[in-house]
């Protein structure tokens, strides 16, 4: 009974001392973590624009829109000629949906913030999901529309 009582407390101690290894284990990997991610800095999930900026149908070519101080917008990885292409959802009514071109003078907005207006109607593609429907406007800039430091 002796010997029982002494393999079983031998069994507690371990399955204690396991817990507690597994438990420091977790801490050291939650604090390297967190150790790697202080001083980084957010994701770049799109370039801000030095506004405002007219958004071209081609580079030089017919003004379609324009863009904002600050607004945030899709480019592409590298400018052609010094233009970059630029892409931006903006928000649309349901009801508008099938949409295909936008109107001269509509507010652009993005999350209920205004971020540019349309200067000249022209094309779009309409998309939906969920709970959001939005219109991708297509168009050129000149990189130096676009905010250095993003």
């Amino acid at each position: 009974m002796n010997k029982l009582s002494s393999i079983i407390l031998l069994f507690s101690i371990l399955s204690c001392n396991s817990n507690l290894r597994d438990e420091k284990t977790a801490n050291k990997h939650e604090n390297e973590t967190l150790k790697v991610g202080k001083g980084k800095e957010s994701p770049i999930i799109g370039e801000r624009i030095d506004g405002p900026a007219n958004i071209r149908n081609k580079p030089n070519g017919d003004i379609l829109f324009e863009l904002y101080d600050d607004a945030l917008a899709e480019l592409s990885t590298k400018p052609q000629n010094d233009w970059y292409e630029v892409l931006v959802y903006a928000d649309i009514d349901f009801g508008e949906f099938p949409l295909d071109s936008i109107l001269k003078d509509r507010p652009i907005i993005v999350n209920k913030d205004t971020i540019g207006r349309v200067i000249k109607s022209h094309s779009v593609s309409s998309s939906r999901g969920g709970d959001y429907a939005n219109a991708m406007l297509y168009g050129y800039t000149h990189k130096n529309n676009i905010k250095p430091e993003t």
